[in-house]
């Protein structure tokens, strides 16, 4: 197993995952130097992330605290309990509903102490940055990219493919 890749002045850890996202990045969050202060957690299931929209989002957590892109819900999101049929409880107002995307910036320390103090169970924590939130500790978003799609079903894979089908048209002509 690899612990250590570096390449042109860049390093990387590898830490074993956990049975939780969670766990996995207090895991990764050990495994990093104790002099490294800011944190990124990207999900590999991105790979169309931006050079542009890293340094965005690392900027912002350098400003605030802790930043991370996310795109406005295009959809009308109802709250119902059980599964379908289900009744509806209400509907959620579109407009203060944001859908995360990666990477996730957060100071490491910051990460680590929020992970420690998590009153939740962590295979209910889905978001890095809401583990800082359940700490009372102030996370911030920026404009996320719809590039920076997550590819977790085959026609995720047929979106990204045509993104850099059009992308690769548009940089030769």
């Amino acid at each position: 197993m690899i612990d250590r890749f570096a390449h042109a002045g860049v390093v990387v850890d590898f830490a074993p995952g956990g049975p939780t996202r969670a766990q996995s990045v207090g895991s990764a969050l050990q495994a990093a130097a104790a002099d490294v202060e800011w944190a990124a957690v990207h999900d590999a299931a991105r790979p169309l992330v931006s050079r542009q929209l890293i340094e965005q989002t690392l900027a912002a957590a350098v400003e605030h605290g802790a930043a991370t892109p996310a795109l406005p819900v295009p959809l009308t999101i109802k709250e119902a309990a059980g599964p379908l049929p289900a009744k509806v409880t209400r509907t959620l107002p579109r407009a203060m509903l944001w859908a995360m995307q990666t990477p996730q910036f957060a100071r490491r320390e910051a990460l680590l102490g929020a992970l420690a103090s998590c009153k939740l169970p962590l295979d209910q924590v889905t978001d890095d940055l809401q583990l800082l939130e359940l700490a009372g500790q102030e996370t911030w978003l920026v404009a996320g990219e719809e590039k920076n799609l997550k590819l977790t079903t085959p026609g995720d894979l047929a979106v990204a493919e045509a993104l850099l089908k059009r992308e690769a048209g548009a940089t030769a002509s």
